[in-house]
């Protein structure tokens, strides 16, 4: 065995004695050389001056969505439209309850004068409960003008009107917002328009159905509210 110049390049190459068959023991080391090592290496016991083997293509990549299946898609909510209606109808009761509170307050005109308005003096219950002429206009009369009739109603629009406009605390909204409600239409008995109803009863009849549909936890802030730890401890605030 001995170590033997290559005349190409100079390098090294083993040179091994030929076997009984013929052929060279080094052919037959540097064939299974070459099956174990990649095809663009040089192969040891070859002529480096020989060619390199082309490449075998790459396979590409599996995705990861296995073949034949399709991509999941998100099935539409049907009731989405409804729930939007539900949020604007709610933001619509909170802007008339905000806007009796203002005009009240600061006598914006429509339809209390500035004269009247609560900040001058005036007061927000005066004028309708000393005109309440029915069952309970005795009852009415000696509450028109007071101070805690004032305050109560005031609180009561401000609050319920905020709640609508949030999304937030709408079942104790519309409990409070329904016994207001009630308690004008009582004052107003009896209803000129029709036998027994009047818008203030359909207002009552909303508030409770905009907290029993979540109505606040679209275009509102009813979802963070209810995963607060106070409407946790306390869920009639929810």
């Amino acid at each position: 065995m001995r170590a033997a110049r290559t005349p190409a390049d100079g390098r090294g190459r083993l040179d091994l004695p030929r076997t009984a068959a013929g052929p060279l023991a080094g052919d037959t080391v540097g064939g299974a050389a070459a099956r174990m090592l990649p095809p663009y290496l040089p192969y040891p016991g070859t002529d480096p001056t020989r060619p390199a083997a082309v490449r075998v293509a790459e396979v590409p990549r599996r995705s990861r969505r296995r073949a034949g299946t399709r991509r999941k898609v998100r099935p539409r909510d049907p009731l989405r439209g409804a729930r939007v209606a539900w949020a604007l109808l709610r933001v619509a009761m909170g802007l008339i309850f905000l806007w009796v509170f203002a005009d009240r307050l600061a006598g914006l005109g429509r339809p209390v004068a500035a004269s009247q308005a609560w900040l001058n003096g005036g007061s927000p219950t005066r004028g309708y409960l000393s005109a309440a002429d029915g069952p309970f206009a005795e009852l009415f009369h000696a509450m028109a003008g007071r101070p805690y009739a004032d305050w109560l109603f005031m609180i009561g629009m401000a609050g319920v009107g905020v709640a609508l406009l949030l999304g937030i605390g709408l079942r104790l909204a519309a409990v409070c917002g329904a016994v207001l409600m009630a308690l004008i239409y009582l004052a107003g008995l009896p209803v000129e328009s029709n036998p027994f109803l009047d818008q203030h009863i359909v207002y009552a009849l909303v508030l409770i159905a905009l907290a029993l549909s979540h109505a606040g936890d679209t275009l509102g802030l009813g979802a963070w509210w209810s995963r607060t730890r106070l409407v946790r401890a306390l869920p009639v605030l929810r």
